[in-house]
């Protein structure tokens, strides 16, 4: 079996991994992330981009499967020249580019398509994939056996978490069992079989009281019948779990936009959460985004982007939101300057990018 990364060593070691730890955890994480990517881009792989042209929706507006996703977001705050030559495409027009690239890997897999769903907060992976989900199974489609999976599930119950009173705790990727998640797509992959009798199960989650349920976990036979598996979450895209997708599709959203979405979402949809405690944790949470989610675009299959929204939002992406974020920083425990390490980074793996793209054109 493949030897477990940097990352997984340390999620596996005993030593105390929140807080100052996270620093050492991003090290770990971005190498591995840098490696995959350089192993991609040897191999001509390079993320194919998509920027959605369908008008956006303001948060509290339409809220159907198509308005809450656009409430949401996916944005971006690059336009389609930047990009690095993204397409511009009606979103019912993506939705069928991905699923026809999913039914090819149907033909050919004997086993389920896995297909990672990743982005930041709020960033609309959740309606993305119920809406590709429906146009899977849909009776005038492909007519395929779709099942989700959500990596939310597998966050650890919050009193086991060391740094449980920081801000977006559950943004940073130590607070997940990405192991166990690993485990989950490895036994659907068929490279880990288990003891005979014994029935998959997952985890459950409650996001309102950030607890594991009564039932902490629930078999999920039906995922080793389907043909499809859909599996959406933070870290999908991440150096534990990435190599076990069939496809990659990363949802890029605007800060502002993720923003609203998420303050929509978890004042208006999740239990006992007021506006102020949810803008007081954005700070925090675009910390862990930018160090741990953003990277992982660039070992992405698909990104799929949206022109920015716009609109305010209060105390929050106004003139001073280097001094936030460096103050967010310091309250994490990190180093501001690991903000403008990951901006050079992006520089680094987009210029490269390009470079291999123009030199496919040339005659």
């Amino acid at each position: 079996m493949k030897e477990p990364c940097e990352c997984e060593r340390r999620i596996m070691s005993p030593v105390n991994l929140f807080g100052p730890e996270t620093a050492k955890y991003h090290d770990e994480w971005i190498d591995s992330l840098k490696k995959l990517a350089r192993k991609r881009a040897e191999a001509g792989k390079f993320p194919m981009e998509f920027i959605v042209s369908s008008p956006p929706v303001e948060p509290g507006g339409d809220q159907s499967s198509a308005g809450r996703e656009q409430a949401s977001g996916p944005t971006s705050q690059r336009t389609g020249a930047e990009a690095g030559g993204a397409k511009q495409l009606r979103q019912d027009e993506v939705d069928e580019k991905i699923a026809a690239a999913i039914m090819a890997k149907v033909k050919v897999l004997p086993r389920p398509v896995i297909v990672l769903i990743g982005g930041g907060g709020a960033a609309g992976k959740s309606v993305f994939a119920k809406r590709l989900r429906e146009h899977l199974e849909s009776p005038d489609g492909y007519r395929m056996n779709v099942q989700r999976l959500e990596l939310d599930h597998y966050f650890y119950p919050v009193e086991l978490i060391a740094d449980r009173e920081s801000d977006g705790k559950y943004d940073n990727p130590l607070n997940s069992d990405l192991l166990r998640a690993k485990k989950t797509l490895q036994i659907l992959r068929g490279e880990l079989q288990l003891p005979d009798g014994e029935l998959l199960t997952v985890p459950v989650h409650d996001r309102d009281k950030h607890l594991r349920a009564e039932q902490s976990s629930r078999p999920r036979e039906e995922l080793r019948t389907a043909q499809i598996i859909l599996v959406d979450g933070l870290y999908c895209l991440g150096p534990i779990l990435c190599e076990l997708g069939d496809i990659g599709i990363y949802i890029d959203a605007s800060p502002r936009d993720r923003a609203k979405g998420r303050v929509w979402r978890d004042v208006n949809v999740r239990v006992g959460r007021d506006e102020e405690h949810v803008v007081g944790m954005l700070m925090g949470r675009e910390v862990y985004h930018r160090m741990f989610v953003e990277p992982t675009q660039f070992v992405a299959d698909y990104i799929i982007r949206r022109p920015p929204t716009g609109g305010e939002l209060k105390v929050f992406y106004k003139d001073e939101v280097a001094e936030c974020l460096a103050a967010a920083c310091q309250k994490v425990g990190l180093e501001p300057e690991r903000i403008d390490l990951l901006t050079k980074l992006f520089d680094e793996l987009q210029k490269g990018k390009e470079a291999e793209r123009a030199a496919q054109t040339e005659p």
